[in-house]
């Protein structure tokens, strides 16, 4: 979407509003569906995990609905998750002092962040809303995995080192060498019985990338799509089944491990 409609739209709770109500009305039921049967694969079901998901938002903040992170700090603090926060949520950790200029616009009083170090640049970056900080979001999902599911499955995978490639978005493609990267992690796996690479979603549809992995033994494993409300419990889920973890970025991972 070019940026100024977009900045025009979320301007406007009520377009906002009507637009959510469009897309449930053509999506929630299916999306429903969809979520229950995703959440019963196998965390090792990769290929089913990706496929799209459509679009039926209970958020109207439009980045609150990845990731499923509305839906799990709602969860947590038990209020509705069909009901929208009155709230704009950051996507995860920021490094630097960046601020967007949509978290300014959202007609929403209130905005959802890391940490007291993020509150200070955003205050400084022009945010005038009621900042709260909850620290790491995975810290509110429970994980998919029940204790004696993860005894067992740990039990198999033994020692586990779990890699986070770094990712692209759609539209961007992360681009590293991929070679020096498997050397690296060749040289650290030799402490560890199996190696999990989490893909994201969208490089989960490069076969070849895919094939560089397996070849070597490696597990692939994916948090699933991205409106995928238990796409933050399966990222747990693999987390604590992992005895170390690494990557070649920076990364809300980093945050959450």
């Amino acid at each position: 979407m070019n940026h100024s409609l977009r900045h025009a739209v979320i301007r406007c709770k009520w377009l906002l509003k009507i637009i959510n109500g469009c897309f449930n009305f053509i999506h929630r039921k299916r999306f429903n569906r969809i979520i229950r049967e995703r959440k019963m694969l196998s965390l090792f079901d990769y290929d089913k995990l990706v496929v799209s998901i459509p679009y039926s938002p209970s958020e109207l903040v439009i980045d609150n609905n990845l990731y499923g992170i509305a839906y799990w700090l709602k969860s947590y603090a038990g209020l509705d998750v069909n009901k929208s926060l009155d709230a704009s949520i950051e996507h995860g950790v920021f490094f630097g002092n960046l601020v967007r200029e949509d978290d300014r616009l959202y007609p929403v009083k209130s905005m959802i962040t890391f940490g007291n170090r993020r509150i200070k640049h955003l205050e400084y970056g022009g945010i005038n809303k009621n900042i709260i900080a909850v620290g790491p979001y995975i810290h509110y999902a429970q994980s998919l995995l029940s204790y004696q599911e993860k005894s067992d499955l740990k039990a198999k995978l033994g020692r586990t080192l779990l890699v986070f490639p770094s990712h692209g978005i759609i539209g961007v493609t992360a681009t590293f060498n991929n070679d020096e990267f498997i050397e690296e992690i060749e040289r650290v796996r030799k402490d560890f019985d199996t190696v999990l690479i989490s893909l994201y979603w969208t490089d989960v549809l490069k076969p070849d990338l895919v094939a560089s992995y397996e070849a070597l033994g490696y597990k692939i494993v994916t948090s699933g799509h991205r409106f995928d409300l238990n796409f933050l419990s399966r990222q747990k889920s693999f987390i604590e089944l992992a005895d170390y973890t690494m990557s070649n970025n920076l990364g809300t991972h980093v945050g959450y491990c």
